[in-house]
């Protein structure tokens, strides 16, 4: 005979019917799928009493038609609402539902989905391990540093010849509770992937073997010139350390990347609004939006991702000449954003860790506009 089974099913308040079919033989000569053992009516109308078990229910004669299976069907296991489920299994919805996946460290190719984490797991995670900063000794830089010492993160903060900067940037790190060193590397000269990462080797000391969580490549120098007015070798030494530094670091990185960790770069508002008076400049941060949505898919099947974001004009040093000071250019500058206010280093920073954190683990190949709405 052919058994229904219905339920009754509310969803915002309006009512929804299910109907279970289950095919059951009528004699010796009438062909059923094979069901496995003979389960209980209330194992049929339960899935999640299987699942709690260790296993899925995989039934081909059960008609999975309503709101809730369909939302489900990708995680392989049927989900009732919490109404139908017994009493004694629906404080454990979320456990069910979420299930803790393979360490993504041992795990090559393509990463299961991180629906199925757990979410007690999630919200116990805490930031942690090696996070890389170029540029850090002051501005947009110092503030990303800054802010991913208090996410949990130990530190590390490139510099080029600032000692006293980044000093200051570290003190002001481990004076909040965090962990953090600095070292000098010159990102112009040739072969900056070596002597970069030796350099870091060299101040890590014990963590020097530890993977490296998050790389953020901040570091730049900007000619402020017309086409017409750029020296050929102004323009050559910007271009290393804006982009080939970046290449060149991230390829000698690879092996310390932590499967399941973050690459950031830090390109400019200027790629999408028009500065004349920076072109060269723009051309780097262009070079860099092109890196990363490459990188980003041939990283991907080790749950690394890569961003990058796009800060816009900002009170900084490096605009320190005509930006402090000048009560015009401020106003001018303002009106130009939706936001209506200047920016600081700390809102670029604010995002950045974002990218940088678990919470950003599905966003990868972006470029992340952090100007404020400058000229939208």
């Amino acid at each position: 005979m052919t058994e229904f089974i219905r339920d009754e099913l509310t969803e915002d308040g309006q009512s929804v019917t299910r109907d279970d079919v289950i095919a059951e033989p009528k004699g010796h000569g009438d062909a059923a799928p094979d069901l496995g053992s003979t389960r209980p009516t209330s194992a049929r109308r339960h899935p999640l009493s299987a699942v709690s078990q260790g296993r899925t229910q995989h039934d081909p004669c059960r008609r999975r038609d309503n709101f809730y299976s369909d939302r489900n069907r990708s995680w392989g296991v049927e989900v009732l609402p919490p109404r139908q489920l017994p009493r004694q299994e629906r404080g454990s919805l979320a456990r069910h539902q979420h299930p803790v996946p393979p360490d993504p460290g041992r795990q090559r190719g393509i990463m299961s989905d991180t629906d199925l984490r757990d979410i007690e797991a999630l919200d116990a995670r805490k930031s942690d391990g090696i996070a890389v900063v170029t540029g850090a000794s002051r501005g947009i830089g110092a503030a990303i540093a800054s802010r991913l010492g208090a996410e949990g993160y130990t530190v590390a903060v490139h510099y080029r010849q600032d000692s006293a900067a980044a000093a200051d940037v570290v003190e002001k790190i481990t004076a909040a509770g965090g962990t953090a060193f600095s070292f000098a590397a010159d990102l112009a000269e040739p072969d900056t992937g070596t002597a970069f990462w030796a350099s870091y080797d060299a101040a890590a000391g014990a963590l020097r073997d530890a993977p490296v969580q998050v790389l953020v490549n901040n570091a730049a120098i900007i000619v402020n010139a017309a086409i017409e007015d750029t020296a050929a070798e102004d323009f050559i030494r910007q271009q290393h350390v804006n982009s080939t530094a970046p290449f060149l670091i991230i390829k000698a990185a690879l092996p310390r990347l932590a499967d399941g960790g973050r690459v950031v770069n830090v390109s400019s508002g200027a790629t999408r609004v028009p500065i004349p008076g920076i072109i060269g400049y723009t051309m780097t941060k262009g070079a860099l939006e092109a890196l990363t949505l490459p990188l980003a898919q041939h990283l991907g099947p080790r749950g690394i991702t890569v961003n990058a974001v796009r800060p816009g004009t900002t009170d900084t040093d490096m605009n320190a000449d005509w930006l402090r000071g000048n009560s015009e250019a401020a106003a001018n500058l303002v009106a130009q954003r939706a936001l209506r206010r200047m920016g600081g280093p700390a809102d670029v920073g604010d995002v950045v860790a974002l990218l940088a954190s678990h919470d950003a683990r599905w966003i990868t190949g972006q470029i992340i506009d952090a100007t404020g709405g400058e000229r939208l």
